[in-house]
């Protein structure tokens, strides 16, 4: 049980990996400036050393196997800089040809490409909006659209940029946030564009009459943007069974789930389960801080 709770945890750990190299375009170097990129970096060269049985961090086969299935197959075994992974050097995507690197990164720390169009004119595309119009065409006006949500606040987390649709057909974006003392990077699922727009709009302050969902009905309390306990109300997204009104919502901690208005409105979901973690935890601390003074007394 405990071994495989370890394989979860370095195979999560690859996910998050994964997810900031595909938000940067690049192999994470140790030398940025970007807190998350830097973090990342030092997880391979300590995996590296592990799986060369020079570092006491745990190596698992199961890394090799997550890495192949990611297209880098050599990533625990070469030099970073070796790796060809993201070039796209000589590339025709959305009608443009990809000439060379950039010098300069976006202002997200992204890396750019200087792209050529028909008539000549070069102009300069992020990596990650380069690779997301070629392994989607069908998604390109949706990228074009949600480069309006970029920088804007879902509760805890920042847009970075659109990533995918989910099979649910709720948008995946790249989103960060701070966790303590370092900056997380991670793929979100969140609702569709439209429940995002009227999120942001009802947030700064716009005053705003019909619902989002025709079918939520009249005389029902439009939620949205409101914050309950560690919740921050994002949208509505259906209705239940029994005809109660179910909301998107994201916590404080950064989890992501649908919470129904009744236990929304009565204050019996105050968060994700984190607060009820936080109180407990602060009860224990303080009975054994309780126990340890009458001891010494």
């Amino acid at each position: 049980m405990q071994d495989e709770k370890r394989i979860t945890n370095v195979l999560n750990n690859f996910e998050k990996f994964i997810n900031v190299c595909d938000w940067l375009g690049r192999i994470p170097s140790a030398k940025s400036e970007i807190d998350a990129e830097r973090k990342n970096a030092f997880w391979l060269i300590h995996m590296k050393q592990a799986k060369k049985g020079k570092s006491t961090c745990l190596w698992r086969e199961e890394l090799d196997d997550a890495a192949r299935k990611s297209g880098i197959p050599e990533l625990f075994s070469v030099d970073s800089r070796m790796l060809r992974t993201f070039d796209l050097r000589g590339q025709k995507i959305d009608g443009c040809t990809v000439i060379e690197k950039s010098e300069r990164l976006s202002k997200l720390g992204q890396t750019l490409w200087i792209c050529r169009d028909g008539n000549g004119r070069k102009f300069e595309r992020s990596s990650y909006e380069l690779r997301r119009i070629r392994d989607h065409v069908d998604y390109s006006d949706l990228i074009k659209e949600s480069i309006s949500f970029v920088g804007e606040n879902i509760g805890c987390w920042t847009l970075l940029g659109f990533y995918d649709l989910s099979k649910e057909n709720e948008t995946l974006w790249f989103c960060s946030r701070t966790n303590g003392n370092s900056e997380e990077i991670k793929k979100i699922s969140l609702p569709s564009f439209s429940i995002i727009r009227r999120f942001l709009e009802v947030q700064n302050g716009k005053k705003i009459e019909e619902l989002v969902d025709p079918s939520v009905g009249y005389g029902v309390e439009d939620m949205t943007a409101q914050k309950i306990g560690r919740w921050t109300v994002i949208g509505f997204s259906h209705k239940a069974s029994n005809s109660e009104c179910v909301w998107y919502c994201v916590c404080d901690c950064g989890v992501v789930s649908t919470v129904s208005g009744g236990k929304l409105r009565n204050g019996c979901s105050m968060s994700c389960g984190c607060l009820r973690k936080d109180v407990l935890s602060k009860v224990a601390k303080d009975k054994f801080a309780a126990s340890v003074s009458v001891v010494s007394a």
